[in-house]
Parts: structure tokens; C-alpha cells; sequence
């Protein structure tokens, strides 16, 4: 009787002493309370994180007045220029590199050690010309690593 419309009625347990399953949309308010506590400390967690720099950057960096130290500058105006020839110029010395964006890291190794004799960095970078002139110079920071 199945198709009549009549309801099948299924029998309680009587037997209370076994555990309910509560209904999970009704918890109690310590539960809720500590859900939320919870949630805004991963939230908090979140904000704090810092973010991952993308690898290639699209623009040399603008340096200020400050870190002016250790610096060249350079004739060429493209700093996709000066990276390829600092990468080529030390390639021709034997100098192994590697490339990050704007970033070239040169190791130098002594011939009979497989130790780093010598650790550098050098970066492109762009330099302001003056406070009133929206030029800018490219230049290039170095860096002694080891």
C-alpha cells in the first residue's frame, strides 16, 4: 500500500539509556562560541601571513636616498639590457649564475674545492635623476653574499 498515500509510521525505541545522534544543525552554544573563536583565528592567521613575491618581477626596483650604497650606474636605458649582459659577462669568466627576475646570483668556486669560494648578488635597479625630472637611470646594486 505503498502507492495509496498512506504514511508507514516506524516505531520509536523506547529504550532511552542508548545515545541519541544529535542533529547537527542545533549545537549548543559552547560549541558555537568556539566555532567562531575558531574561524576569526584562522581569519587573523590569514591576514598575517605574508604573501608569496612572484618570482619574476615586472619591474626593476626604484631605489630612495637611502640605499644608495654600493651602487653603479650604468649608459643603457633598458634594464632587460644590463641583465643579459651581466649574465653574459659572467658566464665568459666562468662565473656560475642564476636569475630571478631582476636578480643575478653569481658563485665562484675555487678550482680544486667543491666549496663556494665566493657568494655575490647583483641587481638592476633604477635610480631617480633628480626630484623634479621623471627620468630614471639604470643602475646596478651589489651585494657580497659569502
Amino acid at each position: 500500500p505503498t502507492g495509496s498515500g498512506t504514511k508507514l509510521k516506524i516505531p520509536r525505541r523506547s529504550n532511552e539509556s542508548e545515545p541519541r545522534t544529535p542533529n547537527s544543525r542545533t549545537n549548543s552554544p559552547s560549541t558555537r562560541l568556539f566555532n567562531s573563536i575558531e574561524r576569526k583565528f584562522q581569519h587573523v592567521r590569514r591576514v598575517l601571513t605574508p604573501k608569496r613575491r612572484s618570482t619574476e618581477s615586472a619591474q626593476p626596483a626604484l631605489l630612495t636616498a637611502k640605499n644608495m650604497s654600493n651602487i653603479s650606474t650604468t649608459s643603457s636605458n633598458s634594464p632587460d639590457q644590463v641583465r643579459e649582459e651581466l649574465v653574459k659577462a659572467l658566464n665568459n669568466r666562468g662565473i656560475e649564475c642564476v636569475c630571478k627576475g631582476y636578480s643575478v646570483r653569481g658563485k665562484v668556486q675555487a678550482a680544486n674545492e667543491k666549496m663556494c669560494k665566493l657568494s655575490f648578488e647583483l641587481e638592476v635597479c633604477l635610480i631617480p635623476t633628480s626630484a623634479n625630472a621623471s627620468g630614471s637611470v639604470v643602475g646596478i646594486r651589489r651585494k657580497r653574499l659569502k
